[in-house]
């Protein structure tokens, strides 16, 4: 199947029975419509809860399942215009959903299809993504109106880019070709992937913590948040959903707030350890646990730590490894830039817009937590990873007779 030209690989079986049963598009459009059909029914039951349950029960039921296709697209984290005005500040544990439907679908289709060599895989892949994309477009054209509506074209990029990563990650994954891949890089990098992720996941801890305790800490502001809102039952469990899907948001933020620059709720507003300047702020129950205006106590200094703890985890994972103190200190480094890069990359997917008045910048700003992230976790990386090799030359040193 290698040898034939694109088009007879696409639309292809094999008369043999040696290999898949049917065409490649066949095999890609039940993939993609199966990811379609399972991320629907996950997000119509909510919807619909909140629809039978709303003050507004005569809204016909075209409009709740409209709504379900607005928020399976906006899990693709595609912004949505709602009345003319932008939202693209979005839940990022609603991006989960595709993520993990992709993956599911490209491993069925790995396994329906056999693909043999790299060239089957880019193309059942590439398959996928193509009318992942397309059936997404025409949900978007069919429930868009005047009212609420998302850009085509990026509906279409996202979805592209969502499926060709995630099913064909499983794709590869089922062909066996990250083993080798894997297998093939050199040591050092395998080391440096670790150690930036050994300090990411620190820094993702931390913050866990450092948000519990906020929410603890204002607990009674978050349920006068909940009596404000009026949602009662149905929609305060609705509401719980909604909050949860934002905590990733939430652990972005506080990492940011750890690192110096903070984060912003409105133009004009800096919510940060050094100050918080904010303007009246939406009722929502996780925004009660953000400090009010003026100098934070001097206890919320204390987070300024958590990247420095997250850098020397970073250091002590590169010095670990046999290696001289020049040579672990240059290669933390680079995983503490690294690691910068990465939280830039996830501030700037963590916030947005919420229409376009004060509430049009909400969220850290990426390139000021990639500079300072940059700046604190090099150098501390650096210079941890420097400090631990020496200390354990000199102790094996020492040791010898």
């Amino acid at each position: 199947m290698a040898n034939l030209p694109v088009l007879s690989r696409l639309t292809r079986t094999d008369p043999d029975g040696q290999g898949p049963s049917r065409p490649v598009l066949v095999t890609a459009a039940i993939a993609a419509l199966w990811c379609v059909v399972m991320g629907f029914v996950i997000i119509v039951v909510p919807v619909l809860l909140g629809w039978a349950f709303s003050a507004g029960p005569s809204s016909a039921f075209s409009q709740a399942l409209a709504t379900t296709v607005h928020v399976w697209i906006a899990a693709h984290h595609v912004p949505l215009v709602v009345g003319g005005a932008t939202f693209s500040f979005l839940p990022l544990a609603l991006l989960a959903l595709p993520i993990i439907l992709l993956f599911q679908a490209g491993k069925w289709a790995a396994r329906a299809q056999g693909p043999a060599t790299t060239s089957d895989a880019v193309l059942l892949t590439t398959a996928i993504a193509v009318i992942f994309g397309l059936i997404n477009i025409v949900l978007n054209a069919w429930a868009s109106s005047g009212s609420i509506s998302s850009s085509a074209w990026r509906v279409f990029l996202a979805s592209i880019v969502l499926a060709w990563v995630c099913a064909g990650s499983a794709i590869c994954r089922e062909m066996g070709i990250w083993e080798r891949v894997f297998q093939s890089l050199p040591e050092s990098v395998k080391v440096l992937t670790a150690a930036t992720a050994a300090g990411l996941l620190t820094l993702v801890a931390l913050s866990a913590v450092l948000a519990a305790l906020a929410l603890i800490i204002h607990f009674g502001e978050v349920c006068d948040s909940f009596t404000l809102l009026g949602t009662g039952f149905v929609g305060t469990i609705l509401l719980v959903v909604i909050c949860l899907a934002y905590i990733p948001n939430v652990l972005i933020w506080v990492a940011s707030f750890a690192l110096g620059p903070g984060f912003a709720l409105g133009t004009g507003t800096t919510v940060s350890a050094a100050v918080s300047q904010t303007s009246a702020l939406p009722v929502f129950p996780l925004v009660a646990a953000v400090p009010t205006n003026g100098t934070p106590p001097v206890a919320a200094a204390v987070v300024l730590v958590f990247p420095l703890v997250a850098a020397v985890v970073t250091g002590w994972w590169i010095a670990k490894t046999e290696r001289s103190p020049e040579s672990s200190a240059a290669w933390a480094g680079a995983a503490g830039l690294l690691l910068a890069v990465v939280l830039g990359f996830l501030a700037w997917l963590s916030g947005g817009s919420i229409g376009s008045g004060r509430l049009s910048e909400v969220g850290p700003h990426a390139l000021s937590v990639a500079l300072f992230a940059s700046l604190i976790l090099t150098l501390v990386s650096a210079a941890s990873a420097w400090s631990l090799s020496m200390f354990r030359a000199r102790t094996e040193s020492s040791t010898r007779p």
